[in-house]
Order: structure tokens, then C-alpha cells, then sequence
């Protein structure tokens, strides 16, 4: 009876420590992927890194993290602010160097989905840094409203569209479906022609970290959404 009392207590000391420095390794982990996020993006404060891999010591030894979901809060990209970066990545292949090392790393994701949200405000006075002189409005079913001032003839004449935003490469792209001119519907002619070209534009998105490559835009109230699938994906960062 006293073998086997210490046997139990031998087990659940072992247990205790297994279970403490998995806790260590994995707030180590989350730490060191936080520092790679921030240097790779210029942040001024770490974002936020969830590893979802407890026993964190068992996943490294299958080579094998289930979840890893990394977070950035309003941070500017090449001159367009992001209110909000989030790369959610399953099934990550990594080791406990890839972990702990502090240069430069990656990871290989089985399924994730990576997405940038970018509000109205922000989208509007990038458009204005590129010279595109044009207001967007954005709508919650989806639809874009652009609006353009311009002068016509020497008239000044008030043109707005509403359609929606296409994403082509790194591309942004709206082309409107229905425009007016004053606030009334142009017949066909130079004014419906003006509206047209003047309220559409196209600009070249920033690239996202970790060459992350949106295939689509999500448009919502007062905000849009860049949307990449990170399926079969390699992120690259620097620590």
C-alpha cells in the first residue's frame, strides 16, 4: 500500500510539472510570435497571439499545433490604417525552434483564413493619399455610394454612383451600376459618360504581412473587410 501511495504521488508531481512547463512554454511561445508579428509589421506594441495547443510540450513532439489565432489593432500599412488585422491559422506545422527562435521563421497551415478590416474613414483619406478624389460611402448591404465634385463647362456639377467593390491581385476596383448627376439620373450622353468615369477608380492595395494576398472584399456598414484564405499557406516572419 505505501509502493503504491508513492507511485501516486510520484505520478501526480510528474503530471504537476508536465502540466506547469507546458504552461511556461506555451506563454513563452505566444511571447515570441507576438515579438515576430510586431517587428514584421512596425507595431509599436505587440499584438495579441493565442496558441490553442495544451499540452503544449505533447503538440511539439507530434510536430503539430491544432490553432494559433494572432491579433493587430490600428496600425497604419503604407499609408491606409488597419483597424484590425486577424490571421487565424489550424493544423500549423511547427517545432520548439520554430517557437523559441529569434530571427526569422515559419509556418506551414494546413486551413486558416487571414482578414484585414479597414473602416470607412480610413479607406476615404487613403484614396486621398492616392490621389483619387472621390468619397465612398459604405452601405451595410453591401453596395458602395461614391460621391465626386467636379466642374463641368465651367459648371459645377455634383456626380454619385452606387455599386460594388471588386478585388483583383491587390487591386481595389469600383465601377459604378447606377449614377446620377445633381441628384438626377443623366440619359444617356456626355453627363452620364462623366459620372461614370469620374466616380469609378482603382488603387493598389498595400501588401499585407507575411505576403498574405486577399482573393476578396466584404463590405459592411462603415467598414470593409480584405478576406485571404490561407489553406496549404507558408507565413513567413521575422523575429
Amino acid at each position: 500500500m505505501f509502493i503504491f501511495r508513492r507511485i501516486a504521488v510520484l505520478l501526480v508531481v510528474l503530471i504537476a510539472i508536465f502540466v506547469g512547463a507546458s504552461a511556461v512554454l506555451e506563454n513563452f511561445a505566444e511571447s515570441q510570435l507576438s515579438l515576430g508579428l510586431a517587428r514584421t509589421l512596425s507595431l509599436k506594441t505587440r499584438p495579441t497571439v493565442e496558441i490553442d495547443s495544451f499540452p503544449i510540450i505533447w503538440r511539439v513532439i507530434q510536430r503539430k499545433i491544432p490553432k494559433i489565432t494572432m491579433t493587430a489593432r490600428d496600425f497604419e500599412l503604407q499609408k491606409l490604417e488597419i483597424a484590425e488585422l486577424l490571421i487565424d491559422m489550424r493544423g500549423v506545422s511547427a517545432n520548439l525552434d520554430v517557437l523559441i527562435r529569434s530571427d526569422r521563421f515559419d509556418l506551414s497551415v494546413e486551413q486558416g483564413e487571414g482578414s484585414a478590416r479597414i473602416t470607412e474613414d480610413s479607406i476615404n483619406a487613403f484614396l486621398e493619399k492616392e490621389g483619387e478624389n472621390v468619397h465612398v460611402t459604405l452601405k451595410p448591404d453591401g453596395d458602395v455610394f461614391v460621391r465626386a465634385d467636379r466642374v463641368v463647362a465651367g459648371r459645377k456639377r455634383r456626380f454619385e454612383a452606387t455599386g460594388k467593390l471588386s478585388l483583383a491581385g491587390r487591386m481595389l476596383t469600383f465601377k459604378p451600376s447606377r449614377v446620377t448627376v445633381d441628384g438626377a439620373t443623366p440619359k444617356s450622353g456626355p453627363l452620364a459618360t462623366a459620372a461614370r468615369r469620374e466616380t469609378a477608380f482603382s488603387v493598389e492595395i498595400p501588401k499585407l504581412p507575411g505576403a498574405i494576398l486577399p482573393g476578396k472584399v466584404i463590405v459592411t456598414e462603415g467598414e470593409l473587410t480584405l478576406v485571404a484564405n490561407l489553406d496549404g499557406y507558408v507565413l513567413k516572419l521575422a523575429k
